[in-house]
């Protein structure tokens, strides 16, 4: 049995793509400046592109061509419970279930 996938490219350089598994995109993205974000059906976030200051919210401070699971609040696990997500310029966005 084939799977659908949809294919998410950041919107600044479509040379860096990724391919989500469409049972697992929630079909939130939001794309910043040089970077992106897509929220997932399980409420975890991915982010990639550039990380200059820590856009990304892996503790990284590197880019990542690839989608990177985001910091939990604390640096504790990784951000769960998301509904909603938005990138701006410098700066990408998670809205939590309980506000």
């Amino acid at each position: 049995m084939k799977k659908n996938y949809l294919l998410l490219c950041r919107a600044t350089l479509l040379l860096n793509c990724f391919v989500f598994a469409q049972n697992s995109f929630k079909g939130f993205i939001g794309g910043g400046e040089n970077r992106s974000i897509a929220l997932l059906c399980d409420g975890t976030v991915r982010t990639w592109g550039d990380d200059v200051e820590g856009q990304l919210g892996n503790g990284a401070g590197a880019a990542s061509n690839t989608p990177v699971q985001v910091v939990g609040i604390g640096s504790v696990g990784f951000l769960d419970s998301v509904t909603q997500v938005a990138a701006g310029r410098n700066h990408c966005l998670a809205l939590l279930c309980d506000g």
